[in-house]
């Protein structure tokens, strides 16, 4: 068994330490995003209270339902064909830009008219989500990021992210020292993806010299859409899966429940960078080492699996320890509820951190069919367990149907196709590798 130091010397190289400094950049920015998010955010709950903290949360969630139509499940497909042609740069970023802009448009018509008809007679939520819905706009510009990802910088989509939260988050603390409403808020989260865009187009047109010109081709977007258009259906399920909880807690009880949710869902979720930036640095690597050695490369999967539960299951048992402390400290006493709530939702983590590593196997593979299936099951699977054990145990319920959905999801799913059987015992073993590394420390006890 190779420890992660081993794992270190043994690819010890150019790449490895690009992997390394990148990964490096991602951690640094997230770190400070979370210390700094932390406190921001609970001094926004403490000011705002659970009602208006849970329309606040609520918007978001209702908008994150219909993200899928500006990512367009591109992502992955997008760094893949940047890694193996970067000669056709101009041409994938041109038409995927021009991609993500036609279905922004589209997302932000569905949404405004969604909200209309969901919460007819109510003048005040639909406003809301009309507000944050103008950000949709903004995401089309994330077509930067797929270009610094594909070449391992991260540290360039970084600063421009850092400089958009360092203005965000003094709007935010000017707006509660000056007691702003509701609405101020939502727009300084508008604002931020706005700053965001413009940092990625700086940081693009400083990192090229030479001219470079992006071209939207038709054929193109028909070639990404037929590749991707099932990565569009799994968006939908992955969203469904991540927010569907707090629409149907404001839907099924009030705004109050859906704040005390969304108090314990922003402790819970703020570790989900960890397996994205460890993904996405070694994405790349991945794949170019399937084209050289399968035998290498399945070692590099199952070892990036068994990082993933290692570094969730650490995470979940820490802040289940600590979760009524660390929610009273940061939210106050009005929140306390949300802390059993807290207890319960960590533990999605293990299946989230090995689904970030999952669903860029399956790009990888040319698995894509799997994806709407499998975030799809999860949604549904999220769902009716959402309608039984809300009313019953209100945001608890919620949190159990979360760590249900996402070990169907991302671990079970996989039993179902003989296709992905194999990234299944991959899991399990994974699932074992903390016995696995007790075993050995008596091993090397015991035998030298």
């Amino acid at each position: 068994m190779n420890s992660l130091w081993t794992q270190l010397k043994e690819y010890r190289s150019k790449t490895i330490f690009e992997v390394i400094n990148n990964f490096s950049w991602l951690s640094i920015d997230k770190i400070i995003r979370l210390a700094a998010g932390v406190i921001i955010f609970g001094w926004m709950a403490r000011y705002l209270g659970p009602d208006n903290f849970g329309l606040y949360n609520y918007s978001i969630a209702f908008i994150a339902l219909f993200s899928a139509f500006t990512t367009l499940g591109l992502s992955g497909i997008i760094v893949r064909d940047l890694v193996r042609n970067p000669n056709q740069k101009n041409e994938i970023l041109g038409t995927v830009f021009g991609m993500k802009l036609i279905g922004a448009f589209l997302g932000f018509i569905l949404v405004v008219m969604t909200a209309l008809v969901v919460h007819q007679g109510d003048s005040e939520t639909p406003r809301y989500v009309t507000i944050i819905a103008i950000g949709i706009f903004f995401q089309p510009f994330t077509t930067i990021d797929l270009w610094f990802q594909s070449q391992i910088k991260s540290k360039y989509v970084v600063i421009p992210s850092s400089i958009s939260f360092i203005f965000t988050s003094l709007a935010y603390i000017l707006s509660i020292i000056t007691e702003q409403s509701l609405q101020m808020f939502l727009w300084i989260t508008v604002g931020g993806s706005f700053l965001n865009a413009v940092g990625l187009l700086v940081a693009y047109v400083i990192t090229h010299t030479k001219r470079s010109v992006w071209r939207f081709r038709i054929s193109k977007a028909g070639e990404l859409l037929g590749q991707s258009w099932l990565l569009i259906l799994s968006g939908f399920g992955a969203m469904i899966n991540l927010k569907i909880d707090q629409v149907m807690i404001g839907r099924m009880i009030d705004s109050n429940e859906v704040g005390v949710y969304s108090a314990a869902v922003r402790l819970s979720e703020v570790w989900y960078f960890v397996p994205t930036f460890i993904v996405i640095s070694v994405f790349p690597i991945l794949i170019k080492s399937r084209e050289k050695n399968k035998i290498e490369y399945q070692n590099r999967v199952q070892r990036l699996y068994d990082l993933m539960v290692f570094l969730a299951l650490l995470v979940a048992i820490i802040v289940t320890l600590f979760a009524k402390p660390v929610i009273n400290l940061i939210y106050g006493q009005e929140y306390q509820e949300a802390a059993p709530i807290l207890s319960i939702h960590i533990w999605a983590g293990i299946f989230i951190f090995m689904g970030e590593a999952l669903s860029k196997w399956i790009i990888n593979e040319d698995l894509l069919f799997i994806s709407p299936i499998r975030h799809g099951i999860g949604g549904i699977v999220n769902i009716v367990l959402n309608i039984f054990l809300i009313p019953l145990m209100g945001g608890l319920g919620a949190a159990i149907s979360t760590v249900v959905s996402y070990a169907t999801s991302s671990y079970l799913i996989c039993f179902i196709h003989p296709k992905t059987r194999n990234a299944g015992k991959m899991m399990t073993r994974s699932l074992f590798f903390p016995f696995r590394l007790i075993l050995a420390g008596v091993r090397q006890i015991y035998l030298g």
